[in-house]
C-alpha cells in the first residue's frame, strides 16, 4: 500500500492549512501542512495523468466506433481512446461513458443524436 496519494494542486493556504485540488476527482479539500509532501514531476510528466493512474481513473479522449444496435443500447460496445494511451479498448455501455461530452460528440457525428440523454441536449 502506498502511504501517499496525489499529486494534488495547491490552491491556497492560510497558516498551516492548505486548500488542495484533487486532480483525479477535481474536488477541493483543506489539509494541514503535516499531511503534505512536495511532488516533483518530470518535465514530460502530466500530473493529471499521474493522479488518474494512481486512483485507477482514466479519461476518455474520444469514442472511436461502436458495435451493436442503438435499439438495444445496453448491449452496445464502444471502442474508446484513452487520454495518454495509444491503444484503444472495447467497453460495454455504461452510464458513466454515456454521460460524457465526448460520447455526445460521437453520437452527433454518427447520426445518433436522438440517443443523447435529454439532460444533455
Amino acid at each position: 500500500m502506498m502511504n501517499w496519494q496525489g499529486p494534488y494542486k495547491v490552491i491556497s493556504y492560510l497558516g498551516n492549512n492548505y486548500t488542495i485540488l484533487n486532480l483525479a476527482t477535481m474536488k477541493e479539500e483543506t489539509v494541514n501542512i503535516k499531511r503534505l509532501k512536495q511532488y516533483n514531476a518530470d518535465e514530460e510528466e502530466d500530473p493529471q495523468q499521474v493522479a488518474n493512474q494512481a486512483t485507477q481513473r482514466y479519461d476518455v479522449e474520444r469514442v472511436v466506433s461502436h458495435t451493436g444496435s442503438p435499439n438495444f443500447r445496453k448491449k452496445m460496445r464502444f471502442i474508446i481512446k484513452w487520454v495518454g494511451y495509444e491503444e484503444t479498448t472495447s467497453e460495454p455501455w455504461s452510464k458513466e461513458i454515456w454521460n460524457l461530452q465526448v460520447m455526445h460528440e460521437y453520437l452527433r457525428a454518427n447520426k445518433l443524436k436522438q440517443m443523447i440523454p435529454t439532460a444533455f441536449k
